[in-house]
């Protein structure tokens, strides 16, 4: 008899605690969602990936609407009091051996996934996001004046070229090289 007792009063204990568990849980709130990383092919060559609270593909530079957080534009002609940013992002290595006759480069999802951000010079407003095309490119027009881009950094491998602190010059160009080491050995 007092197995059996000494054994309910666990199970109740048991019941209890995973009871209070599931309710602190639920107070917390909704878990959060990770986006997988799949990429969307853009009409224009480029990919984007997944974003948002609802995982939603962002749209395609084609499709960005103008404004203090649009996606970055294929333009290549700035328009009076604006300039070009041009960057290209290389990323290796992809493979851990690469063997003959078979390169071992990027795909377009790759780049997708890897987006830059662009902010003013105060270093939190964001001005627009670039995503890379399926060769590593992207172009934004952008306001005179001096911008901060940067990019998540990986916590492997590394990211050469950013952060770093531009300035637009109204009808120029600037450009930047990105190199995001893997860390694949």
């Amino acid at each position: 008899m007092n197995k059996t007792f000494v054994s309910l009063v666990v199970v109740v204990l048991l019941i209890v605690a995973g009871m209070s568990l599931y309710i602190l849980r639920a107070q917390e709130g909704p878990m959060p969602i990770a986006c997988t990383a799949e990429a969307k092919l853009c009409p224009d060559g480029s990919a984007v990936g997944r974003t948002g609270p609802a995982c939603e593909f962002a749209p395609c530079p084609s499709e960005a609407v103008s404004g203090d957080t649009a996606t970055s534009t294929s333009s290549t002609t700035p328009e009076l009091g604006t300039g070009i940013l041009n960057a290209t992002m290389t990323i290796g290595p992809v493979c851990p051996v690469e063997r003959e006759g078979m390169p071992c480069d990027p795909t377009p999802e790759m780049f997708a996934a890897r987006k830059v951000s662009v902010y003013r010079s105060n270093h939190t407003t964001l001005v627009t996001t670039l995503t890379p095309n399926a060769s590593g490119t992207m172009s934004a027009a952008l306001p005179v004046g001096d911008y901060w881009v940067d990019m998540p950094h990986p916590g492997i491998g590394g990211v050469a070229g950013l952060p770093v602190t531009i300035h637009i010059a109204a009808g120029s160009s600037t450009t930047l090289t990105i190199d995001v080491d893997t860390g694949i050995r």
